[in-house]
């Protein structure tokens, strides 16, 4: 198993999100709630912290207990994340309900990461992806 570091955590009344480091290459972000981007950019900031740490991430969005972003707050993922696809070795998205995947599904379409951007439904096969050794 892995070693995780402590998770930065940031929150507000209707969401929180964490994130850690997963060994050395990998970051888990953890949404819980609804996500219409009162924390700012303060979760790009931190990811742009442990980007500059790696020649290469691989991230890992668990968005299972998410109940979704605004439209706004997906399209600046998707944005952010095509900014950065250079440094990204992949990104995993884990979602819960079918609205989420509904938003991770049009992230994967507008970050332009095509086969970098993998899809999950399965918690175990995630999990499984995670902890994988690299």
């Amino acid at each position: 198993m892995l070693e995780q570091a402590a998770a930065m955590k940031f929150e507000t009344e209707e969401c929180r999100v964490e994130i850690s480091r997963v060994g050395a290459a990998r970051v888990l972000v953890v949404l819980h709630g609804r996500d219409r981007g009162s924390l700012g950019r303060v979760p790009f900031v931190e990811l742009e912290k442990l980007l500059a740490e790696q020649e290469s991430l691989e991230l890992f969005f668990d968005l299972h207990a998410a109940e979704g972003a605004t439209l706004e707050v997906s399209g600046s993922w998707a944005v952010w994340l095509r900014n950065n696809k250079s440094r990204l070795a992949y990104v995993s998205m884990l979602t819960g309900t079918p609205y989420v995947t509904l938003s991770a599904k049009t992230v994967q379409r507008f970050s332009e990461l095509g086969e970098r951007l993998r899809l999950y439904t399965d918690k175990v096969a995630f999990t499984d992806a995670l902890h994988a050794e690299s």
